[in-house]
């Protein structure tokens, strides 16, 4: 294969858009996506996603991208081929391959007169046994030659942090790569070496165990949040106890890592919801115990409507009641709202006829698109909080933790509700709850 000097990603989601902008720092990328309005958008120098920095980064490397909706172009003219096309779940958590499938035939197509022979690596996630037994299988029929022969796949699952993305790939926790070659699995690695530290630990290691890496590695953040979301409810019934003391206190245990520490109203985005469900069918599939994997998901989607028993607890109704969203993304530095936990908030508040307003810096949009006319749409924190009888704080946004008192005195009452625990001064006039606090 020799060195490689430039790579193809297919499907501008928010992993393939990521991926390539930091590729194309080092090689040349063709990006293919076959939506012709994001096509458009990106051609333009418009990006469909958010994150910080990105846009710079973007136009920083905007000549060494390349966009286009030609399969064969993109495969001609490079090496690799990274797929990132999405991989959602099916009602009953088995995964729709629909995307993948038509990429890999469209690839396997596309390679049949190339003389070179070509790298594929799958970034989208795949249960276990995918690869081998269905994407391999697929290009060999597309292509009409054997895996090894003209071309070679591996598996390279990504481990990246919404809104964080470019940082994550720029300097990773580690590097998976699944393959039945080894000797092929060198050459990528002396492609990655040029992009990545040199310390960054490589596994190199069967297909099958480099698409279950991932979900492990989700499945356990999500159980270590549904974890500590049941701590934090049990601490609301306790005189003089707090979630984030005990958080800080188990953490400082040099087995226990501080992150997915924090109690609030529940995971959300593309990746854990996801993988969850999926690993939770692929283990009742192979007859094993499936318990954990189910109880991680029932305490998570119970989660955010705490936060809508506390407000009608309180406002002993909440019919014709105001209630202020602070927050829709399912976290903060990204627009995306996929499993977001403000999405099961404002439905519950609906069902209970309350008048919802709602504010977050980047997620409008994409609010608009799931509530239409629904709820009320605020320009700004001050008019989302005007005349409002309860405040639910949902995504930890900077600027939601320097809320002042002017912010909150024009409120018909005076409740917050802090899903995130962040603000960073409570004012003595303030109705305020926390998650996980006596």
């Amino acid at each position: 294969m020799g060195r490689l000097l430039n790579a193809s990603v297919f499907g501008m989601g928010y992993i393939g858009l990521t991926t390539a902008i930091f590729m194309a720092e080092h090689i040349h990328v063709t990006c293919v996506e076959i939506n012709p309005e994001k096509l458009d958008m990106l051609s333009e120098g418009v990006l469909p996603i958010y994150e910080p920095g990105l846009n710079g980064a973007f136009k920083k490397v905007s000549d060494n991208l390349k966009f286009t909706d030609c399969y064969w172009t993109a495969i001609e003219e490079t090496d690799i081929s990274f797929i990132t096309v999405g991989t959602p779940s099916m009602p009953d958590g088995s995964q729709d391959l629909t995307s993948i499938n038509s990429v890999l035939t469209q690839i396997g197509k596309s390679l049949r007169n190339k003389k070179r022979s070509h790298t594929i690596v799958i970034k989208s996630t795949l249960l276990p046994g995918t690869t081998e037994n269905h994407v391999i299988p697929l290009l060999e029929s597309s292509l009409g030659k054997s895996h090894g022969d003209s071309f070679h796949v591996f598996v390279n699952p990504e481990f990246t942090r919404e809104g964080k993305s470019l940082q994550d790939l720029s300097n990773p926790d580690k590097i998976v790569i699944g393959t039945q070659e080894q000797t092929q699995a060198k050459q990528l690695i002396k492609l990655y070496k040029t992009m990545y530290p040199i310390d960054v630990p490589r596994i190199v290691t069967s297909h099958n165990n480099a698409e279950l890496i991932k979900y492990t590695q989700n499945a356990f953040l999500a159980t270590k949040l549904s974890f500590i979301n049941t701590i934090a409810n049990l601490c609301e019934t306790i005189p003089q106890t707090d979630i984030e003391t005990i958080s800080k206190a188990i953490s400082l245990d040099s087995r226990i890592s501080p992150e997915y520490l924090k109690a609030g109203l529940g995971y959300g985005g593309s990746c854990l919801p996801k993988d969850l469900m999926a690993l939770s069918w692929l283990t009742e599939q192979n007859k094993e115990n499936v318990t954990l994997l189910k109880a991680v998901k029932n305490i998570n989607d119970g989660q955010a409507l705490r936060a809508v028993r506390i407000a009608e607890k309180t406002l002993v109704s909440l019919s014709g009641k105001t209630v202020s969203i602070l927050g829709l993304a399912f976290k903060p530095d990204t627009d995306d709202m996929r499993e977001a936990p403000a999405i099961k908030i404002i439905k519950e508040l609906l069902d209970k006829r309350a008048k919802i307003k709602v504010y977050d810096p980047r997620a409008m949009g994409t609010a608009r698109k799931i509530f239409g006319s629904e709820i009320e749409y605020s320009l700004s924190i001050n008019s989302c909080l005007d005349s409002s009888d309860c405040c639910i704080i949902v995504t930890e946004w900077d600027e939601f933790r320097n809320l002042t008192k002017n912010n909150f005195e024009k409120m018909n009452r005076p409740l917050v509700i802090d899903g995130r625990n962040c603000l960073n001064e409570v004012f003595d006039f303030l109705e305020y709850h926390r998650i996980g606090f006596a």
